[in-house]
């Protein structure tokens, strides 16, 4: 398995050296991060495949104006993945999953070649504001906590809780995020290859020998939630992002 770490502006302006990592790059309607750039540039260096992340406010402006000031912060390449972090939600379920689709939408037409994806907890991923996303993102990556303890240690294997019915579209997420403190972080893990990750979860097409050797590149194609939050209409996330809740703040809940 491929081991990660997702970061923001509460974490170090270097990024880990690791598989992938995904940085936090803006939030809502105007916020961008104040590390970014200096992670995102860190990051290219010193991870293996590097993503970008959007925390969601569905209710401050439309899906199509988020996703085009994150497209123009981040300014993706062929390879790198994009995400959308989908926690809180002041415009109930029904709403939430047009605007969500949406998103994912304006990804697709306008960051082309590029994986996409989507981070949700079980209640979203079980009930209307999830419903069918799978449709309109590449991925899922999953946040769910065997325990809310600190850790050093990798998962050995890919078995994360999951709610008895989704209505997603998927059948198990690609990322498992499994602890908030591997020493201070977010961590992940996924049985995707770094080409697959790169590529939507798809095996890269076969390489085809060229007429002297060469060869052509491939193609870049929980238990219930507890202790919500304020501000979580939905009751699938924590209603308020990772910079306002803060590492002193109460322990995230397995969702």
């Amino acid at each position: 398995m491929l081991h990660g770490f997702d970061i923001s502006a509460y974490d170090s302006a270097t990024a880990p050296a690791i598989d992938f990592v995904i940085v936090k790059a803006t939030e809502g309607r105007s916020y961008t991060s104040s590390k970014f750039a200096a992670q995102w540039r860190s990051a290219k260096g010193r991870a293996r495949h590097r993503g970008a992340y959007h925390f969601a406010r569905p209710e401050d402006s439309s899906a199509a104006s988020q996703a085009a000031r994150f497209l123009s912060v981040v300014k993706p390449v062929p390879g790198e993945s994009l995400w959308l972090d989908l926690e809180a939600s002041d415009l109930g379920q029904a709403g939430t999953n047009a605007w969500a689709k949406a998103w994912g939408d304006y990804i697709r037409r306008h960051a082309r070649g590029l994986t996409s994806g989507i981070y949700m907890g079980s209640g979203y991923a079980s009930n209307g504001t999830g419903r069918g996303v799978a449709r309109h993102y590449d991925l899922w990556w999953y946040p769910q906590y065997p325990s809310s303890a600190r850790t050093s240690t990798w998962p050995r294997t890919f078995a994360p809780w999951l709610p008895d019915k989704l209505t997603c579209g998927w059948k198990e997420p690609d990322i498992w995020q499994f602890t908030d403190d591997f020493d201070g972080l977010d961590a992940d893990i996924t049985r995707l290859t770094i080409d697959r990750l790169a590529g939507g979860g798809h095996a890269p097409p076969p390489q085809e020998e060229m007429p002297q050797g060469g060869r052509e590149r491939p193609g870049n194609r929980t238990p219930t939630l507890r202790n919500p939050e304020p501000g979580d209409r939905t009751r699938g996330g924590y209603g308020v992002s990772r910079e306002e809740r803060g590492r002193s703040g109460p322990s995230r809940p397995a969702w």
